[in-house]
């Protein structure tokens, strides 16, 4: 009876995993880490509901090693590359259109439209004229 109901919890552990990774949107430096503390955590507090006491002492510490991590990963970042915590596509946006001012000697204000692997620029003179 009670290996069926760690069966179920496990099943749909997974299957709501499943569903949640179809709609993380932003990539960046930390989801690696993050998406380890979302797995490792809840199982290892799970585990541990059940563990005898010297396994569930270190089953607790191994839960709160990922989160911890991320703090520690996502402070690092904060001071050293901010950039990096910003999305992939938010980034190569940002380099495309410093390219593209860098390239003009007219300051222009372009935006952009479609993805980020290929941009269109509609750009337009400060004072409103088209080019």
């Amino acid at each position: 009876m009670l290996s069926k109901l760690h069966g179920t919890a496990l099943r749909k552990l997974g299957q709501s995993s499943a569903v949640a990774s179809k709609y993380v949107a932003t990539r960046s430096v930390l989801n690696p880490l993050l998406w380890l503390s979302a797995i490792i955590t809840p199982i290892c507090i799970l585990a541990s509901l059940f563990a005898p006491v010297p396994l569930l002492y270190a089953l607790i510490v191994l839960a709160f090693i990922p989160p911890v991590a991320a703090v520690i990963a996502y402070t690092c970042f904060a001071v050293t590359y901010p950039n990096r915590l910003q999305s992939e596509e938010f980034v190569l946006q940002q380099q495309w259109v410093a390219a593209q001012i860098g390239d003009n000697k007219t300051k222009e204000v372009i935006t952009l439209e479609g993805s980020a692997a290929t941009p269109t620029a509609n750009t337009a003179m400060i004072d409103g004229s088209k080019q």
